[in-house]
């Protein structure tokens, strides 16, 4: 799926793609003074060798991201 278009299509003004951290920021920087803006971020498929299963639920995280957003 090509996502810049399909975003272009529905009415993002500016839309840009990144794949490293330099692109990002740049991008980023970039899109601060734009009304309509979206980053699309490109990441290679698969995971480190050295990572963990996850330590909590799908549930969890939602209670906490919630409560986070609630305190703020």
């Amino acid at each position: 799926i090509d996502m810049p278009a399909v975003l272009r299509a529905v009415g993002f003004q500016c839309v840009m793609t990144a794949q490293t951290r330099e692109e990002i920021a740049e991008a980023m920087e970039k899109l601060k003074n734009v009304r309509l803006g979206a980053l699309v971020i490109y990441t290679h498929q698969g995971s480190r060798e050295n990572l963990g299963r996850p330590t909590v639920s799908p549930v969890e995280n939602k209670k906490a991201m919630m409560e986070k957003f609630q305190n703020q």
